[in-house]
């Protein structure tokens, strides 16, 4: 039988981003779902937005937008996007084209494009006219904070 020695575990124990963390964050919740035969440019809303604090940024250590899509069959495209209200401007965005059925999808980090005390939400933009009769689904998006303890 050996001996383990238990104490606790200190801070200078751990080195720095050794023990990281993945935080998913819900942005929506109800699918979203475009009218058939939807027009370039149409943009679709949730209702839910969310804000980027200051403690978010300076906590994360990268921050990533994922979507769940569900293209048109076989005609047109969109994208999900991460739209910041403040400032009136897309901050991520995720292609859906024709025939895609994308259970997860996740854009580059996106934490230097984020800006403390702004709000975010979700849209989905309908980039190329959607043929006869079809949609494009937002099934999920969510924000995953990557967290690193140190």
């Amino acid at each position: 039988m050996s001996f383990i020695e238990k104490r606790l575990v200190r801070k200078g124990d751990v080195g720095p981003d050794e023990v990281r963390l993945e935080i998913p964050v819900a942005l929506l919740t109800d699918a979203i779902t475009s009218a058939a035969a939807a027009a370039a440019g149409t943009i679709y809303t949730a209702d839910e937005r969310y804000l980027i604090s200051s403690d978010l940024l300076a906590c994360a250590k990268a921050v990533y937008f994922e979507a769940s899509v569900l293209g048109p069959a076989t005609t047109g495209a969109a994208s999900a996007e991460l739209y910041d209200v403040n400032a009136a401007t897309v901050r991520a965005s995720l292609s859906i084209a024709a025939a895609e059925n994308s259970p997860r999808k996740r854009s580059a980090d996106i934490k230097a494009s984020l800006v403390a005390g702004n709000e975010v939400v979700v849209r989905l933009n309908i980039t190329t006219t959607l043929g006869s009769g079809e949609t494009a689904k937002l099934r999920m998006a969510r924000l995953v904070i990557v967290a690193g303890i140190s």
